[in-house]
């Protein structure tokens, strides 16, 4: 395997200094600090070059934030200076990115250029690829199993990284500077822009052991989720011993108790592969349910709409686009109900169960209802309401003996009915908004 060698006066030179500043500064301009050392580039690239030529450089200290994600999960989020540290690193990338990627077997896709989810290349398309292999290989994909490494950043360890960046570089002064940056804090931190990059080679002696010494066929890896098919369920449980103890005596890290072997689906009736934003079946692939939510919520943002309709010319889901892109507008214009003339107000203390609590003060469509005699009490009503969740973006239904709800709905004819907008409301039972008097 040929190292990097001598290789640590072009990083400094002002041509790779000048290409990193402004490769760090991409969608960052609205940073104060970016857009000063934008206005005098020249002596910052000089001032740069100077540190690194005379080991001044000494990393910052980072800033540590917690954020929530959007699926709940907690992350500490590393925060460095955009100038020194941050250039730094978009340096070393510039002159050990290749090298590094030269030594990724084809089954990896993340943060690698030309690869990814949805990639113009087939061949690195990991959406074609899963498809491909469940359809083509029905034997050999008849089952699955898929892990995940249990906190994967954080528990990179240092000395292992430290033995792995030497593989690729021999050059002594650009070692010491990865060694100050690799042991700047404990594992690789998330927000560093080499950790991504870096946590790929750290993975990849795994992917060669798959690959070369277990022989697996189709294996597939984004960052740390893992997902392998084989025929049997004896064979991939195998696997999974084998893998767990190669990543824990040679990669001193754990698999996450996540990990399962399961038989791939037909419909939606059996399980299906919940991977990279699909959940793939035998025959056919959807977006996953909170990638449709999300699309709902940010159907009027054109940026965001892009992207979800690149998502979608990879699956099935020409009823899903044309739903939300065929009724944005009609549901804008949605007549709401209290406006509607004639209409009497309830008067009553009933009090209601508590079952639909979680839609109370939130915007709602009805779409249909129906009505029938309650089986427990002949002398009230029973209803069964179907509207459609506005925040979630999904259609849902509930059911109950709410006598103002009923009240409200045997107003109108349910063969002629018309979906109406309104909300839910609460003050000792539920009813319609502005239908009490």
């Amino acid at each position: 395997m040929k190292t990097v060698n001598n290789v640590f006066d072009y990083m400094c030179s002002r041509e790779v200094i000048r290409e990193a500043i402004y490769n760090g500064a991409k969608g960052k301009h609205s940073y104060k600090e970016v857009r000063e050392v934008l206005n005098n580039i020249d002596w910052y690239i000089e001032d740069l070059r100077f540190q690194l030529l005379n080991n001044k450089f000494i990393p910052s200290p980072y800033n540590v934030d917690l954020r929530k994600t959007e699926y709940g999960k907690e992350r500490e989020i590393f925060k460095l200076p955009f100038y020194p540290d941050r250039v730094v690193q978009h340096c070393i990338a510039i002159v050990m990115k290749a090298r590094w990627e030269k030594a990724l077997t084809y089954d990896t896709y993340a943060c690698l250029k030309g690869r990814g989810i949805n990639c113009r290349n087939p061949n690195f398309n990991i959406v074609r690829k899963v498809q491909d292999a469940i359809i083509n290989d029905p034997v050999g994909t008849q089952h699955c199993l898929k892990m995940d490494i249990k906190k994967c950043y954080p528990n990179v360890d240092n000395y292992i990284m430290a033995q792995t960046n030497r593989r690729y570089c021999r050059d002594k002064r650009l070692l010491n500077l990865l060694d100050m940056i690799t042991f700047n804090c404990k594992g690789l931190p998330i927000g560093n822009y080499l950790s991504q990059l870096q946590i790929n080679i750290y993975l990849a002696p795994m992917d060669r052991f798959i690959k070369e010494v277990l022989k697996v066929k189709h294996y597939f890896r984004y960052m740390d989720d893992i997902v392998i098919f084989g025929e049997t369920k004896e064979e991939l449980q195998t696997i999974q011993w084998r893998l767990m103890n190669f990543v824990y005596y040679n990669l001193n890290m754990v698999f996450n108790n996540k990990r399962q072997v399961f038989k791939i689906g037909y419909n939606k009736r059996q399980r299906g592969l919940d991977f990279v934003g699909y959940v793939f079946y035998r025959y056919h692939t959807w977006l996953r349910k909170r990638v449709k939510t999300n699309m709902w919520r940010k159907r009027h943002l054109e940026r965001s709409m892009s992207s979800y309709l690149g998502m979608s010319k990879s699956c099935n889901s020409t009823h899903l686009m044309n739903l939300i892109l065929n009724n944005v507008e009609d549901r804008e214009e949605v007549e709401e109900l209290s406006t509607v003339p004639g209409l009497i107000k309830y008067k009553s203390k009933y009090y209601a169960k508590t079952g639909i609590h979680k839609i109370v003060d939130k915007p709602i469509i009805l779409l249909d209802f129906d009505l029938r005699k309650s089986r427990q009490n002949p002398r009230k009503t029973f209803m069964i309401l179907r509207f459609m969740n506005e925040e979630l973006g999904k259609k849902q239904f509930i059911w109950g003996e709410f006598q103002a709800l009923v009240f409200v709905l045997e107003q109108f004819d349910r063969d002629t009915f018309k979906p109406k907008k309104t909300m839910i409301r609460y003050n000792n039972f539920y009813y319609f908004n502005n239908t009490i008097e």
